[in-house]
């Protein structure tokens, strides 16, 4: 019986393949601590389905953060308990990104080969790597290289790297492996090479990459407002599965 190819992989799968460097546990909550790198791994999410979230279990998440220098980060989604989004608002946590979580099928999937300069993958991002996903990403301060890579190696996964004929890292892409699904993440052109199909070739060579592994199905997670990146997996065969908001204090 095949999947439903519109079924979200849930909470728990997502973050197999993005671990925190550390995680706490405070009643039937789970902490994110990556040093602020990345909301995905600096926030907090139920380990159960629904679990509830009393006063003093709140209380004691944001003392935690706290004492990190960190602010307190809740990911609200289909796992987080009703009402929870309104009763952190009201406690004055401002909405962050909305994001949603999109997924396609590779069991029969048809993946062209991708027309791109040279891919090479690695199991360890490389420098070329680590500085061609570093380098785009939106940050009040660069990020520490070593936390960096302590993340993207906390759970097993492939690093794809497009290169020009000189061998500089043009883009880069992250595939990550939890059972039968594959998490694409950390895609990022270099400005000089954007609008020359490096994102689409970067995405079927982790497609193809994730089906070599064994994954049956993949996900990829793109912010709402990010209207490009949505018509290129809409193009590729994937279809909004999950919606889902962080709420930062």
């Amino acid at each position: 019986m095949t999947a439903d190819p519109t079924t979200a992989p849930g909470l728990a799968v997502e973050r197999a393949t993005w671990l925190p460097a550390r995680t706490e546990r405070v009643g039937d909550w789970l902490l994110g601590f990556t040093g602020g790198l990345t909301r995905r791994a600096n926030s907090a999410v139920p380990a159960i389905a629904g679990a509830p979230l009393s006063d003093d279990d709140l209380t004691r998440i944001e003392a935690r953060y706290a004492a990190t220098g960190q602010r307190t980060v809740f990911r609200i989604c289909t796992a987080a308990p009703a009402g929870l989004d309104r009763r952190l608002a009201e406690r004055g946590y401002a909405e962050g990104s909305v994001t949603e979580v999109w997924v396609r099928d590779l069991g029969t999937a048809d993946l062209p080969a991708p027309d791109a300069p040279a891919l090479t993958e690695r199991e360890a991002p490389d420098p070329a790597w680590l500085d061609g996903w570093l380098g785009v990403k939106s940050s009040s301060a660069p990020a520490d290289r070593d936390l960096a890579t302590g993340l993207l190696t906390g759970s097993p996964a492939r690093y794809l790297t497009a290169r020009s004929v000189d061998g500089a890292a043009l883009g880069v892409l992250r595939v990550g492996r939890a059972g039968d699904w594959a998490g694409l993440s950390c895609l990022a052109v270099s400005t000089a090479a954007r609008r020359r199909g490096i994102g689409r070739a970067l995405t079927l060579a982790g497609l193809r990459a994730a089906a070599a592994q064994g994954a049956t199905r993949a996900f990829l997670q793109v912010e709402v407002h990010n209207a490009p990146a949505a018509a290129l997996y809409r193009d590729l065969g994937f279809s909004a599965a999950e919606r889902y908001v962080y709420r930062e204090r």
